[in-house]
């Protein structure tokens, strides 16, 4: 577990030290990073559950909320209401706050709009104007004014394209490999090099790809080596869980990284000719 923010429950009240998040930040900020992500509120794939927070409470560190706790219950409603204002006036104190954004949950589908509407509804007056964006690729999300920035598959995007979007974002893991474009090892490069010119051509804002260092087998149920499996023991396809490789004090990159890379840069490069050519 991960938790950049230590909390303790004193009664009804929480209190939050968010030292760590501080540390975070700052090591942000040395390299150059200055737009901040904040994890999702709700459980992946139908928002049922809430996510693992641990909070100590009478001197015990306790997993308070995570998969037993439903994501309607009173007790996560009632936290929200405290360490979300308390982390915006937080972000406000150190100028960051117009640059974080909040996720909600991870790739719901059609059955799953009204417990996103749902939290979407909680979460909104919480976290003062800041932007919300998700993974997921139903277009009703956005046509009901659920997500401000949708991320869609790129097999699924066709709809979102028809009706050009302000702010489109796109993305691949590890079932798209029919007819699109994608970066695992068995795909030819030009493959994942084309992802440069489409998000050119169609003007999308940005793009997400997991996978940069999941070097874990599906659901992080134990550690892999990534020199020996390549698809996080058979949990994805191979190339799919990351695209750089551990060394002493840093990382090498892959050829699909080298090609991303490129790819990028491909979007830059028309860019700058669309400022001499049109």
């Amino acid at each position: 577990n991960v938790q950049l923010v230590k909390m303790e429950k004193k009664g009804n009240t929480y209190a939050f030290d968010f030292t760590l998040l501080q540390r975070w930040v700052d090591l942000c900020h040395k390299h150059g990073i200055r737009e901040f992500e904040m994890s999702h509120l709700f459980s992946q794939w139908g928002l049922s559950a809430t996510p693992n927070i641990w909070i100590t409470e009478n001197g015990e560190e306790k997993l308070m909320f995570g998969w037993h706790v439903p994501a309607k219950s009173e007790a996560y409603r009632d936290f929200l209401g405290q360490f979300l204002p308390a982390l915006i006036a937080w972000l406000k104190e150190r100028g960051i706050k117009e640059h974080t954004w909040f996720h909600i949950s991870d790739e719901p589908h059609a059955e799953h709009i009204e417990n996103y509407q749902y939290a979407k509804e909680l979460i909104v007056p919480l976290i003062d104007g800041c932007t919300t964006i998700d993974a997921l690729s139903d277009y009703d999300f956005y046509q009901r004014g659920l997500v401000e920035i949708p991320v869609t598959k790129n097999d699924r995007i066709e709809p979102f394209l028809a009706h050009k979007l302000p702010r489109q974002w796109v993305y691949y893991c590890c079932s798209q490999n029919q007819l699109v474009g994608n970066r695992y090892l068995a795909q030819p490069s030009y493959r994942n090099r084309i992802l440069g010119l489409q998000i050119y051509k169609f003007g999308c804002e940005g793009f997400l790809h997991w996978g940069f260092n999941f070097y874990n087998s599906r659901r992080s149920l134990k550690k892999i080596n990534p020199f020996m499996y390549s698809g996080g023991d058979q949990g994805f396809p191979s190339g799919d869980p990351f695209s750089v490789y551990p060394v002493e004090d840093g990382a090498v990159p892959s050829l699909r990284a080298v090609i991303f890379k490129e790819a990028l840069q491909d979007i830059e490069v028309c860019r700058l000719l669309e400022r001499y050519i049109g």
